[in-house]
């Protein structure tokens, strides 16, 4: 191989080089998350917006199916306020739910599972201690 070729291959691997290290190294999180599940940052130094429908979706998520993320329930409204949970309950809205299955699984093509509000998702979802917990936690609220 020539000098100038030589160079030009050197100078080739160096800029793939950097171009992979800028892409590996600054991954963006398409996860939905911004500083926590919520979108609720308590940093007063960087605050954020309260974003009650990433919330509701993210408890959603964490129910819809059999097996129950409880970890992932809880992560979410670690981080909801008392004063947020209302505007959660309102995005959730009603969802239908098989309380029978615990999940929303329809075998009847006669009849619609009934639309349930959060509060009842989380009460048959939940551990009964989860449950009492985050009862206690809202409860000034009357949603429980």
């Amino acid at each position: 191989m020539t000098k100038p070729h030589k160079q030009t291959a050197i100078a080739i691997a160096v800029v793939a080089a950097i171009l992979i290290g800028y892409f590996v190294l600054n991954k963006e999180d398409d996860s939905g998350y911004q500083s926590d599940p919520t979108g609720n940052n308590p940093d007063p130094n960087n605050p954020t917006v309260f974003n009650p429908s990433l919330a509701a979706e993210r408890l959603y998520d964490a129910m819809k199916e059999s097996g129950t993320d409880e970890n992932a329930v809880m992560a979410v409204l670690q981080t909801v306020s008392v004063s947020n949970m209302k505007a959660v309950f309102g995005k959730f809205g009603k969802r239908s739910y098989n309380k029978q299955l615990g999940n929303q699984l329809n075998f009847s093509p006669f009849f619609s599972l009934p639309l349930e509000p959060l509060n009842v998702w989380f009460k048959e979802e939940l551990s009964s201690k989860s449950y009492e917990t985050i009862r206690i936690k809202y409860q000034s609220l009357n949603l429980f």
